[in-house]
């Protein structure tokens, strides 16, 4: 919200019931328009599948794909919210450059690897891309609706797929950039570690 966030679409499955009542009374729900898409108790197709629920919910215009258990600071939501995407470009992800300063790195962690003949343009994204790291994917993407057809191609392949699956494939057709932390907070609450990290500099 702080990041000029006015409208989320949220796309629920376990214990959704719960999140959404937890959501909707808390004061920050007054100011904002949440659409829901829940998916059900039941439902164990995975992150990245159940992101395509959302599709007919955003429309036609450029949306930032957020991952549930990170905290921002306000200015890096507002960057990428703000993010010029020109026409080469389907998504930027976040990147964290200084990797030293994380916290236990989960096996979950995506890794990014930039192109050598391009600036800011991604070669590679994922858990295990081999060979030299530029930096680690720091949980959002600003995207245009074109960035489903990557999704839609991993799902017609395989039943289980990943967010950084569909995000190389968009690296593949070389219109995958990165926008670098620039020294701004971000925490990604995945381990212990991290999460007591989120906890010191809250208090």
């Amino acid at each position: 919200h702080l990041g000029g966030i006015r409208k989320v679409v949220l796309v629920l499955g376990a214990n959704g019931s719960r999140i959404r009542e937890a959501i909707e009374n808390h004061p920050l729900s007054k100011q904002l328009t949440i659409e829901y898409v829940d998916l059900g108790a039941e439902y164990v197709g995975g992150f990245a599948l159940s992101l395509l629920q959302a599709k007919t919910h955003l429309g036609d215009s450029p949306f930032l794909l957020c991952t549930a258990d990170h905290i921002f600071d306000p200015s890096l939501v507002h960057a990428m919210r703000t993010l010029q995407m020109g026409d080469k470009c389907t998504a930027t992800l976040l990147m964290e450059s200084d990797i030293g300063k994380l916290d236990s790195l989960p096996i979950t962690a995506v890794r990014v690897r930039l192109s050598e003949h391009a600036e800011n343009r991604v070669s590679k994204v994922g858990r295990n891309i081999g060979g030299s790291v530029d930096g680690i994917e720091a949980g959002i993407y600003a995207c245009k609706p074109a960035v489903f057809s990557a999704f839609e191609q991993q799902h017609a392949e395989r039943s289980y797929f990943t967010v950084a699956q569909a995000m190389q494939s968009v690296a593949t057709s070389k219109s995958l950039f990165a926008e670098g932390t620039r020294g701004k907070q971000w925490y990604a609450i995945e381990t212990d570690d991290q999460r007591n990290a989120a906890s010191r500099t809250a208090k």
